[in-house]
């Protein structure tokens, strides 16, 4: 696999839970790219309310770019430190190793 460049900030985002119930997100991550985009679990409409009209058109769009290659695309798990034994860092990098992704500089 090529190496990637993955936002640390977008990462943290990504593993945080700190929605509201109903209105959780997804954070998704290109495994070719390394890009990480986020996806309301409510959808656009309930988007449009919660972050503004931009971020809701942007959703649309990133959902339509996953759909379209779903392959390319993994679900980022959530952390929680209630059940995780290690930090969110290490958390991170087991997640990425078991993806095989090769990280030119994530932290």
């Amino acid at each position: 696999m090529p190496r990637i460049e993955i936002d640390e900030g977008r990462m943290f985002c990504a593993i945080a839970d700190t929605s509201d119930p109903g209105y959780s997100d997804k954070g998704y991550l290109n495994l070719k790219t390394g890009e990480i985009v986020f996806i309301l679990d409510a959808g656009a409409i309930e988007a449009e309310g919660t972050w503004g009209k931009d971020p809701a058109v942007d959703m649309v769009f990133d959902q339509a770019v996953i759909d379209a290659a779903p392959h390319d695309w993994i679900e980022i798990p959530k952390y929680d430190p209630r059940f995780e034994k290690i930090g969110e860092k290490e958390f991170i990098g087991n997640f990425l190793a078991e993806q095989g992704i090769d990280v030119e500089r994530w932290f």
